[in-house]
């Protein structure tokens, strides 16, 4: 890839960033889980929003683009669920 075509990138991510109304239910979901710490009880409910939308009749494109970014939302609740039952 040419510096170019980065920077093409770049801008191209920049512009799709500010104007989240546009976003898909599935791209709102990724961004939930690549955005910065949560708390455990913001972790829970991603999770729950995540399943019900795997759930839901949305495009197999949508939940194909979703799933690939599942696997820390998966590992950091099991890590929840794993400490509160340790506590009990």
């Amino acid at each position: 890839m040419t510096h170019e075509e980065f920077m093409r990138e770049v801008r191209k991510a920049n512009e799709w960033r500010r104007h989240p109304e546009k976003w898909t239910e599935a791209e709102r979901l990724r961004e939930r889980i690549i955005s910065g710490p949560k708390k455990d009880k913001e972790w829970m409910h991603l999770r729950k929003d995540v399943v019900d939308f795997l759930r839901s009749n949305a495009s197999e494109e949508d939940k194909k683009m979703l799933m690939a970014y599942t696997e820390t939302l998966h590992m950091v609740c099991n890590a929840i669920d794993k400490d509160r039952t340790t506590r009990q």
